[in-house]
């Protein structure tokens, strides 16, 4: 029943709000202990009235003078605040451990993210590069003369070498577009711009873009992003099954590929890359620090980014801290011999502008 506890120096009194007979404990041998969910309820009880037991969730009575007063009762709140205290500190605990689990776990999660990666096959890589490709074929004019694309690919495969990876089959294309751009597809699609050609002022400056999409494509830095979107249950579930399982997510996500644009640490990386790819490879990588500089100079004169230019020259981070980031690791580089490219760039400008006249 309900009622009121109204508590006096030496007794407690609960008073049933239906009238019926007050209950009158004397505070000599009366005990309080704590109780319910979270010691949310404080239970009172007397050996002489062993069928009686009131409570109360009112945490005021902890503070009641009268109580405190009283050795017995001052002993029996003093052990309930020890324990709620040790209850809060555990749950603190618990909160920290859970938070540190969660944090760990996200600290984790760009490993787990590239462990998956390396275990896609190479044929699904390729599909979800398939998949952007047909957007670019849908909505871009190729200048597919064998004239272009074969010192172009042959730039590629000499590059390729040095990885020591086989997984890509490297394919080139140059799309009719006056904006100075390139982009790499899972799967080994290489896609250059007419106006990134013409803009070159040399072979080992093509190579230098080439190298850092490559790059793009050995590190798997666009199946990773999209495995990353996935969420991290879904990442902890493929990791520790079949890493094959989200291949028809990838393939629908490389209908996006397009619009993405990579992280700051990716593109880092892929100038890292692409750098002791060049090297390995014997051509001079100042040709990707000097194409880094037209970009700017174009930036400059556009007054800011160059419209529809390649994004990671122009964005995450800013052309002039990639430039002098370049300009250090080049510097400490140990260049040893340089071969030249099978590569003529004034026939190939040549070769693009006489297609552009074809198609145009």
């Amino acid at each position: 029943m309900t009622g009121t506890i109204d508590i006096g120096p030496s007794r407690l009194r609960f008073e049933p709000s239906d009238g019926s007979p007050a209950m009158e404990l004397p505070l000599a041998k009366l005990k309080l202990t704590a109780g319910g969910a979270s010691d949310r309820l404080f239970f009172f009880s007397h050996p002489d009235a062993p069928d009686w037991s009131i409570y109360s969730t009112d945490t005021a009575i902890l503070a009641n003078g009268d109580l405190r007063a009283d050795a017995g009762m001052a002993a029996d709140i003093a052990a309930i605040q020890k324990g709620r205290a040790f209850a809060w500190a555990r749950l603190a605990i618990a909160a920290a451990v859970v938070a540190a689990l969660i944090g760990g776990l996200f600290a984790l999660k760009d490993p787990l993210v590239a462990a998956i990666a390396r275990r896609l096959p190479p044929e699904l890589e390729q599909r979800v590069g398939d998949v952007a490709y047909a957007q670019v074929i849908a909505t871009q004019r190729l200048l597919d003369d064998r004239e272009i694309v074969a010192p172009l690919d042959s730039v590629a495969q000499r590059l390729a070498a040095t990885s020591g990876d086989d997984r890509y089959d490297y394919r080139l294309a140059v799309a009719d577009d006056e904006a100075i751009n390139a982009f790499a597809l899972p799967g080994g699609r290489l896609v250059l711009t007419s106006g990134l050609v013409l803009k070159a002022s040399s072979p080992d400056e093509i190579a230098g873009v080439m190298a850092h999409e490559i790059a793009h494509v050995e590190r798997q830095h666009s199946v990773r992003q999209l495995i990353s979107s996935l969420g991290l249950y879904t990442i902890l579930q493929t990791f520790f099954g079949d890493a094959t399982g989200i291949g028809a997510v990838l393939i629908d996500g490389g209908a996006h590929l397009m619009t993405m644009t990579f992280s700051r640490e990716f593109e880092r990386e892929a100038d890292e890359v692409g750098l002791r790819s060049l090297v390995a490879a014997e051509i001079d990588p100042s040709g990707m620090l000097s194409f880094f500089r037209i970009l700017r100079d174009e930036e400059r004169r556009a007054g800011g980014s160059i419209p529809g230019s390649l994004a990671l020259l122009s964005t995450h981070p800013t052309t002039d801290e990639r430039i002098a980031t370049l300009e250090k690791k080049t510097g400490k580089m140990q260049k040893g011999a340089v071969r030249p490219l099978d590569l003529d760039l004034n026939a190939l400008k040549a070769a693009v502008r006489r297609a552009q006249q074809r198609k145009g």
